[in-house]
């Protein structure tokens, strides 16, 4: 079953056989060295920060003809994006505020933790990045686009993640660091 699909990936739902646990892969083609340099980024991400409650779970990392295989948890709630789209539909209202203000801290703690431990700025906050299961956990995704700095004042200046939810610097050329993170974070909480 596809989960989502991304600009440079493909994320599938999977079953591990031997502890009956369902897993989401992320697929994609690493012939383009744009591609392999973000797949590295996002490993590099993943496997330093493992047991951070706040990002989403790395599992393992496979390759076979020329693709990589990255092995996530499976987040059974979907996005944060999926539950706008299912409150549209309906013509509900989509979250609570007690809920929104539970969802706002932990994705905060997530970007404290990038921002201040890693010094990584994600670059692509939004709706879908954000996913959710039904244990209530909150989590963060997609570490692709991420951008380390060498020290928390160094800035960003490459122009790439969803316009929609990009800060005004950002959207200007200008330089960017931890900031934009949270102007992305409010757009997608104002969404």
């Amino acid at each position: 079953e596809i989960l989502g699909k991304g600009a440079s990936s493909l994320v599938r739902k999977a079953l591990h056989r031997p502890s009956s646990t369902m897993l989401a892969v992320k697929i994609l083609n690493v012939f383009d060295k744009g591609k392999r340099d973000q797949l590295l980024r996002e490993l590099r991400t993943l496997y330093t920060s493992q047991n951070f409650p706040w990002l989403v779970a790395f599992h393992d990392c496979l390759y076979d003809e020329g693709a990589m295989y990255i092995v996530l948890e499976y987040m059974d709630g979907g996005s944060l994006a999926d539950v706008l789209q299912a409150a549209q539909l309906t013509g509900s209202s989509a979250l609570s505020e007690a809920v929104m203000a539970r969802l706002a801290a932990r994705v905060l703690g997530g970007l404290n933790y990038l921002h201040r431990e890693r010094h990584q700025v994600h670059r692509d906050m939004k709706p879908g990045n954000i996913l959710l299961n039904s244990r209530g956990e909150v989590k963060i995704s997609d570490f692709g686009l991420s951008a380390e700095l060498d020290s928390t004042k160094e800035m960003c200046a490459t122009f790439i993640g969803t316009h929609a939810y990009m800060s005004p610097e950002r959207l200007s050329g200008a330089p960017y660091g931890f900031a934009s993170d949270i102007w992305s974070l409010g757009v997608t909480l104002v969404e």
